[in-house]
Order: structure tokens, then C-alpha cells, then sequence
């Protein structure tokens, strides 16, 4: 197990956070080197992942009325995030998350887990988020399958 500690990020965060990244999908996430909005977990002195924190807003209108939902709100997102291949199952992941939830205060958080890759994968990726809280938001479109997962605060 290792330990991780979670900061905000810092412009030469963005190479180690590149090459996490490609190893996951080589080519397909566009990283800029822009901290605003990124934290990363800072394992022995290295970067072993990132999260970017954004906005989620303009709703679909197959989403609203789910919780309190309406057209105008305004809830953390977590737009991207990836932990190295040799610290998967370690928690950083979870220490990511967990930090982001408690530093962006909120009535609800927002995730869309990414669905490209094979299903015992996705699986345990819904899995992932589950444990912390976030549930499926079913959509009013009845051919489209949920993209977006939520956790709504207790507080």
C-alpha cells in the first residue's frame, strides 16, 4: 500500500499526469498545462494521479427534476481522472475523489465514468463510484442509457 498525498497541481505535475493518462488511452485525452481545477496525489515525491475538478451545468432536459434538480444549477464535476497502472487498487483513486468531495462543498457532486473501455472494466469502474456514494441519474430517454452518476450531500 502506498501512501499518497493529495495537492493542487503545479505546471510540472503535467508530464508524469500525460503519461498516466496515455497509458490508459494513448492519444485520446488532451491535457493542457493549466493547474486551475487540477489536484493531483503525490506518491513518494511522484505524481501516481489527477483529477480535474470543473462545473456541470446546462442539464439535459431528460435529467431534470432527479433530487432537486433544476435548469439552473450549477454542481462540482469531476471532468477527468486517472490513476498510474502499478497504483490501480491502492486507494489513491478513492483519496482523489475523496478530497475533491471535501474541498468543493456542494449539494450534489457529478461524475460521467467513461464507457470506452471493455465491461468488466466499466463495471468496475460504476463500482468505484458507488462506494463513495455516487448513484446512476436515469435519463427520460428511454433509448439512451445513463451517462452521469451523482452524489447528492447528507448534510
Amino acid at each position: 500500500m502506498h501512501m499518497a498525498t493529495v495537492r493542487a497541481a503545479q505546471r510540472s505535475d503535467f508530464v508524469l499526469l500525460r503519461r498516466i493518462f496515455d497509458d490508459w488511452h494513448p492519444g485520446v485525452v488532451s491535457i493542457h498545462e493549466e493547474p486551475r481545477g487540477w489536484m493531483v496525489a503525490d506518491v513518494d515525491g511522484v505524481v501516481g494521479g489527477g483529477l480535474l475538478g470543473r462545473e456541470f451545468c446546462n442539464w439535459d432536459s431528460g435529467l431534470l427534476g432527479y433530487g432537486h434538480l433544476t435548469e439552473d444549477d450549477v454542481v462540482p464535476f469531476a471532468a477527468l481522472m486517472c490513476v498510474a497502472p502499478h497504483l490501480r487498487g491502492d486507494g489513491i483513486g478513492t483519496k482523489l475523489m475523496t478530497h475533491w468531495i471535501e474541498s468543493t462543498p456542494s449539494w450534489a457532486h457529478v461524475v460521467m465514468p467513461d464507457a470506452s473501455d471493455d465491461d468488466p472494466t466499466r463495471v468496475a469502474r460504476s463500482h468505484f463510484f458507488e462506494r463513495l456514494g455516487f448513484e446512476w441519474m436515469p435519463t427520460a430517454h428511454a433509448q439512451i442509457e445513463p451517462w452521469l452518476m451523482i452524489r447528492q450531500s447528507t448534510d
